[in-house]
């Protein structure tokens, strides 16, 4: 009788030893996968930003803030994503979503800021579930 109420509490010692390494092992997975989309996503948001002011970037030396706004409308459709052209001085000139003059100055986000100084911005978190890329 012994025996066999040692064998269950073994049992159970051994199936809550093996549940919390399961449960160990899957959060590491997933935190590690969150960690690659959000590394991707950053990326394929890079390359489009980098198209997208290619674009712009003649309207926008040609002070043409109307088809600047215009551009970024059907590219936005097109792409499947937000795009927002901005002045260096943050005000934003044409937006795929909204009214460019309704829209708050965007000099004090950190994509844009690290923008200005002439490298990729990249910022958002993975549980916001929004990433943002200035070029």
């Amino acid at each position: 009788m012994r025996s066999k109420q040692r064998l269950w509490k073994l049992f159970f010692l051994y199936l809550n030893i093996l549940l919390v390494s399961f449960t160990g092992i899957c959060w590491y997975e997933v935190a590690s996968i969150r960690k690659i989309f959000f590394t991707q996503a950053a990326a394929d948001l890079e390359v489009r930003a980098n198209l997208a002011m290619q674009q712009v970037l003649p309207e926008f030396r040609a002070r043409k803030m109307d088809a600047v706004d215009a551009l970024c409308k059907k590219l936005g459709k097109s792409s499947s994503v937000r795009i927002t052209a901005i002045l260096p001085s943050g005000v934003v000139v044409g937006d795929s979503e909204d009214d460019p003059s309704r829209m708050d100055n965007h000099a004090d986000r950190p994509d844009v800021k690290t923008a200005l100084t002439g490298w990729t911005g990249t910022s958002g978190k993975i549980s916001d579930a929004m990433i943002y890329s200035a070029v």
